[in-house]
């Protein structure tokens, strides 16, 4: 039987916390001063040490569109692909909702532990047969579940079983997919055994089917869980960290999707790591750890690859780190850009955190600002290493009454609804117009006078402490 409850709650406490700040900016990732500084300020003053967690700073809180409530923990979120459902995962069970108003539509009974994965799409088959209504095209597309030592897949449309992949030991805790050649579906898992799955399979397909490739990318003998998912293009990232050690530090990999090799490793979080996403345009990738931080690093982009250097990608360049939350940061999605800016001009998050402690059960959206006159790229043809961009980041939206910690996120496919679920069950829509609002609006161009810090203020995010042994 699957255990009862959700692994991912860490029982230790922590007692520092991160200073909320409207305008944070990222600090330098590598060798550098053991404490932040303020730029401007006379060497040796630090910004103010960690605070425990209160009402977040910064812009106000918009109203849900609605709020609801399952019976237990929101495990997993996933908009169907025509955005007029929203599935929520939670123990034995995927709960449909309206996304409209949260009216519920119909219950999916999984029972195999808590429903800790979704992935909702399209997928099509390479023959149709009208004269059998149980092949084709499933229709309201294929809701796939991950839970306790499996994955299924359900028709939207009726909650109907289509087929289940056997192999994952412990909970699946990500599933993404990309389409094959004719039709075929690509579909990737992570897995708290520390595996990451790969299965083949046609959109019509019914049956049990075994994973094509398994690989372990901390190696064979290693058996830290894979806790976070995610794909843009050609590329996976793959987050890594143990819930019930989570002082231990957190790897994150990016793999070639072809094949899962190891392409390079991104910024090591200090505690264990928990989410990873890609920004719309693919051109950065987040991760959140225990650590309470989000760890921003950039990726060259297929013109900039390093074929020069017999290298087949270009390494990652770390940006710094977001130090919004105070509580680990457990979830992160990436918002698209609005209608006429270029997708990652400046790149918008939305990060959820909570847990360890009373507090910091917090929704954050924010935004990457590269700075207009930071150095440009370095053409690698001629010899030379690419440099990151440098910039700030600006708090968009801070709401912080979640009654549990915030572990799961979704967006529409058209990027109008953002859905957030927490561990006390409750289930909120929010519309994303609303989250970016009037904090989109452009930093006023004259300074702040010296003494009295502004928007556009530079401030380094202070340090991490450093991380604790077991006893």
């Amino acid at each position: 039987m699957p255990p009862s409850s959700r692994p991912p709650v860490s029982p230790r406490f922590r007692s520092v916390a991160a200073v909320l700040l409207a305008a944070t900016t990222l600090s330098a990732v590598g060798a550098g001063p053991a404490a932040a500084q303020i730029p401007g300020l006379p060497e040796g003053l630090q910004l103010p040490g960690r605070q425990p967690p209160g009402e977040p700073d910064g812009p106000p809180a918009p109203e849900a569109v609605w709020t609801g409530t399952v019976d237990d923990r929101v495990t997993a979120l996933a908009f169907s692909p025509d955005g007029e459902t929203l599935a929520v995962g939670t123990f034995e069970a995927v709960e449909l909702l309206k996304a409209a108003d949260g009216e519920a539509v119909r219950t999916i009974k999984t029972r195999s532990g808590f429903a800790t994965a979704l992935l909702w799409q399209i997928e099509s088959s390479r023959v149709r047969n009208d004269a059998d209504p149980t092949w084709g095209e499933p229709a309201g597309g294929v809701l796939t579940v991950g839970d306790y030592r499996r994955v299924t897949r359900w028709e939207g449309a009726t909650g109907r079983a289509l087929s289940k992949m056997s192999g994952p030991r412990g909970y699946v805790t990500g599933l993404v997919a990309r389409p094959g050649i004719n039709h075929a579906v690509l579909l990737y898992a992570t897995c708290e055994d520390g595996t990451v799955r790969h299965w083949v399979y046609d959109g019509s397909t019914r049956g049990t089917h075994d994973a094509e490739v398994v690989v372990r990318p901390l190696g064979d003998e290693s058996r830290v869980p894979a806790r976070g998912l995610a794909m843009s293009t050609n590329r996976i990232a793959v987050a890594f960290g143990d819930p019930d050690r989570d002082i231990k530090p957190g790897p994150v990999f990016l793999l070639d999707a072809a094949t899962l090799d190891t392409l390079s490793p991104l910024p090591e979080h200090v505690r264990a790591a928990e989410c990873v996403t890609f920004s719309a345009g693919g051109s950065y990738v987040l991760t959140g750890g225990a650590d309470e931080v989000g760890r921003l690093s950039h990726l060259p982009s297929l013109a900039d690859r390093k074929f020069v250097t017999g290298k087949a990608e270009a390494d990652p360049q770390p940006i710094g780190r977001y130090a919004g939350h105070a509580r680990p940061l457990n979830a992160a999605l990436a918002i698209p850009a609005a209608d006429g800016e270029a997708p990652d001009f400046a790149p918008i998050f939305a990060t959820g955190s909570g847990g360890r402690a009373k507090g910091g059960n917090e929704l954050r959206v924010w935004r990457f600002e590269p700075n207009a006159d930071a150095p440009p790229d370095v053409d690698a043809t001629e010899g030379g290493e690419q440099e990151a961009p440098t910039g700030k980041v600006r708090d968009l939206s801070a709401i912080g009454d979640f009654e549990g910690p915030v572990r799961s996120l979704a967006l529409s496919a058209d990027g109008t609804l953002l859905a957030v679920g927490d561990d006390s069950g409750a289930v909120r829509v929010y519309r994303v117009a609303d989250l970016l609002g009037e904090s989109t609006d452009e930093p006023d161009d004259e300074p702040a006078p010296a003494d009295e810090p502004g928007d556009d203020e530079t401030l380094a995010a202070d340090p991490e402490p450093a991380p604790e042994t077991d006893e």
